[in-house]
């Protein structure tokens, strides 16, 4: 049992050098999420100091057993960590996305009258901008769907687990999307000519989603 716990607590402890080497979290998430690890390192370390303590079998047996049962640290807590510290990483990434996309924005519509291609780039700006929002809301989601689960609902909630990853999937999908689309009205804009005089460019380059 102590072997057990000690592993266990070898990974939260883990967990919280991530959390506090995380670039893209926010003071309060950080805050949030250390408490939640460090909640789980107390309550361990009690569990341990009791099955030391105890002196009836069955006690000690149901004690135990609890290691897994009640903790699921490895089954449910530490995905649940790094689902998200992904989804805010993802958040970060699509509001830099967004910033990107309003500097494209501005050339556009900084091109003179007449000019070529200018269809075609609002057209891309617009799914460019979808893609990104829709990126945020699967962020998001994925936060929501895995926030509130607790030991107790596993396996039940396993499910949860797999459908937040799906949605981290997806919104990394459609910020390499942005960021190609984003290339493709670079390039235009570069290509733009208004009665064969070269129009602004943009040097601007899309954040590469990770």
């Amino acid at each position: 049992a102590n072997k057990e716990i000690e592993r266990r607590l070898k990974v939260l402890n883990h967990l919280l050098e991530l959390i506090a080497k995380a670039n893209t979290l926010y003071s309060d998430k950080k805050s949030s999420l250390t408490a939640q690890v460090q909640a789980e390192i107390t309550a361990l370390n009690a569990l341990k100091a009791k099955i030391n303590a105890d002196t009836d079998l069955t006690t000690l047996r149901a004690d135990v057993a609890s290691i897994k049962k009640s903790y699921r640290i490895f089954a449910l807590f530490v995905p649940k960590i790094h689902i998200l510290i992904k989804a805010d990483r993802t958040l970060d990434l699509a509001d830099k996305s967004s910033s990107l996309a309003a500097k494209l924005e501005q050339r556009i519509n900084a091109l003179p009258q007449g000019s070529s291609n200018s269809v075609e780039l609002q057209t891309l700006l617009a799914t460019m901008k979808k893609q990104i929002e829709d990126a945020k809301s699967q962020a998001n989601l994925a936060v929501t769907t895995v926030a509130s689960l607790t030991p107790e609902g596993y396996p039940a909630n396993k499910t949860s687990l797999m459908a937040a990853r799906k949605l981290l999937r997806d919104a990394h999908r459609n910020l390499m999307l942005a960021h190609k689309t984003g290339k493709k009205i670079i390039k235009l804009l570069r290509e733009n000519t208004v009665s064969g005089t070269p129009a602004a460019t943009s040097t601007a380059a899309p954040a590469t989603a990770q």
